[in-house]
């Protein structure tokens, strides 16, 4: 009788990231540095000896370049992310 060792590695947590360039430039509340705030979409994958098979997460973020505070945004539409941008310039210039 032949006797059979099957090993699978599996795991989760591999990420990739989807860059869409700087959204606005704004005082980061945690490095304090005004910089443009990049959005990027991560999605979270299962891996199969670790080769991504499938994702099972998926969060748009807007991130500081320089300290890497991020805010999540996901199911934001991009005319939100201009509003949202075009306040945070009004706010940061004085205008309301």
């Amino acid at each position: 009788m032949l006797g059979f060792c099957l090993f699978f590695i599996v795991g989760a947590g591999h990420r990739t990231a989807q860059p869409h360039g700087t959204v606005f430039t704004y005082e980061c509340p945690h490095c304090h540095n005004a910089v443009g705030w990049r959005h990027t979409t991560y999605r979270h994958w299962v891996t199969l000896f670790f080769v991504p098979v499938f994702p099972y997460k998926s969060e748009v973020l807007i991130e500081c370049p320089i300290c890497g505070a991020a805010y999540d945004v996901t199911g934001w539409d991009p005319a939100e992310m201009r509003r949202l941008a075009d306040r945070l310039r009004r706010e940061s210039s004085g205008d309301r």
